[in-house]
């Protein structure tokens, strides 16, 4: 398989699996391919979450070892991707308007987050990677938005049917990804409410470039929100959830992002006989529940 193909697999199943209404998807600038030949022929890939110059002598290294790596995949924006990672986080305020915020409250609440990434960008050695790549002539990749929504319209399938919050914890500990998480010290928990405590009305926070705005929390119950199901916890969303009453799960960071990863992964397979080497935090595994 090419590498644009494989390129064009990751934007389609993103495009599939995206939470918007078909109207309002576009182009994903927070994936890339940033270094190789478009029309290379893919045999072997080194997967990992996080690919940091590390990773890649290790991809080096495997080499000299005798075993091939045409493509280092990342999950998080390396590059130009990570150069424009801002720019995919208009997403967010996407969602929101689907919970019921209007455009420019949605924009209000999102956009002090857009313009503290692209601050921070400036302070970034963000090439750094690719650089490593080009001298070691690896080709490079990254997917992150697209992944990210195959874990959304995974886990909003499969945890539908949860009444209480136990039960959803129930739910995840029966998919490997959290199962392994939990097994190396980081399960599923739920930071505020009971076992027994009704889900009401959830939302999935997965997607979207970057977590749900802080902000957004404390309104949440208001437009008629009972459970966030999330991926991280930041320190200020912790201290809004002291004073509300809103639900709040967290599922794990690696554990979501191995999970798309791997979701991903099983389709391409399916299209194409490939090797995978799991790196940077990443846990392949292939069984479902």
């Amino acid at each position: 398989m090419k590498l644009k193909d494989i390129y064009k697999f990751i934007l389609d199943e993103g495009e599939k699996n995206d939470p918007r209404p078909a109207k309002e998807r576009h182009k994903y600038p927070d994936t890339a391919v940033l270094h190789g030949d478009p029309d290379k022929i893919i045999y072997n890939i080194m997967v990992g979450i996080d690919i940091g110059a590390a990773e890649v002598i290790i991809g080096d290294r495997v080499r000299i070892g005798g075993k091939k790596i045409d493509l280092i995949l990342s999950h998080h924006p390396l590059g130009t991707a990570e150069a424009n990672y801002a720019s995919a986080m208009h997403m967010q305020a996407d969602l929101l308007q689907l919970i019921g915020f209007n455009g420019k409250m949605a924009d209000k609440l999102n956009n002090p987050d857009i313009e503290r990434i692209q601050r921070n960008l400036y302070l970034a050695n963000h090439n750094k990677v690719v650089d490593a790549t080009r001298i070691l002539n690896i080709p490079l990749i990254c997917a992150h938005t697209p992944i990210d929504n195959l874990t959304w319209s995974f886990l909003n399938k499969h945890v539908a049917p949860a009444e209480k919050l136990g039960d959803i914890i129930d739910v995840l500990r029966k998919i490997p990804e959290y199962r392994h998480a939990e097994k190396i010290g980081l399960p599923p928990a739920i930071i505020n409410g009971g076992q027994n405590d009704k889900v009401g009305k959830f939302w999935l926070d997965m997607t979207g470039g970057n977590p749900l705005p802080y902000g957004a929390v404390k309104k949440m119950k208001n437009m008629g929100i009972d459970t966030i199901i999330a991926m991280h916890l930041f320190e200020k969303t912790a201290e809004t959830l002291k004073r509300s009453e809103i639900n709040y799960i967290v599922c794990g960071h690696m554990a979501s992002d191995s999970l798309g990863l791997n979701l991903f992964l099983d389709r391409l397979l399916q299209r194409s006989k490939l090797s995978v080497t799991p790196c940077g935090g990443f846990h392949r595994v292939s069984e479902r529940i």
